[in-house]
């Protein structure tokens, strides 16, 4: 949240952005919404952060989506324009702390929800960091990284750069 720098523009980037996404994606038929959400989102929370994704989770699952996905993921760890001193912390000593908690990449969520996305299953599902880093690690797996490198079941045709 101090990266935003007021709760009033903390809201408006994680809660009112992915809610307009949203709506601009249901006018263009878009069928499947993807989000990054925080682990211990809960609108009645009485943390601010924990509340705003809260209450950003329970709007998403309101809408006709045939699919969403959130992702819940602990403190994203990777490279960032300003180093964060408390996530530099939490990946040093990551090691002890529980699966639940324990920092994920940012990439494997980045991973995980391709993923999910080309999965495209019908229904709402909440992926917590031990799903986002089961699903990355089985992604980067030789064996199904073979049959993920198959042609796509439907073909997709970009336009030519002249």
């Amino acid at each position: 949240m101090k990266a935003a720098g007021s709760k009033k523009k903390f809201r408006q980037v994680d809660l009112i952005y992915p809610v307009t996404a949203a709506h601009l994606g249901l006018e263009k038929k878009a069928s499947h919404f993807l989000v990054v959400s925080a682990l211990g989102a809960d609108p009645k929370s009485p943390i601010f952060y924990n509340r705003i994704k809260g209450e950003m989770e329970k709007t998403l699952k309101g809408l006709p989506f045939r699919s969403l996905t959130i992702a819940r993921p602990s403190i994203l760890i990777g490279k960032r324009e300003k180093p964060r001193t408390g996530e530099r912390l939490a990946a040093t000593f990551s090691f002890l702390t529980p699966s639940k908690i324990r920092p994920i990449p940012a990439a494997d969520v980045a991973v995980s929800l391709v993923h999910e996305a080309l999965a495209d299953q019908p229904g709402q599902r909440i992926l917590e960091s031990a799903d986002l880093r089961r699903i990355a690690a089985e992604v980067h797996s030789p064996r199904l990284g073979q049959a993920m490198s198959r042609e796509p079941a439907v073909e997709v045709s970009h336009p030519s750069v002249a």
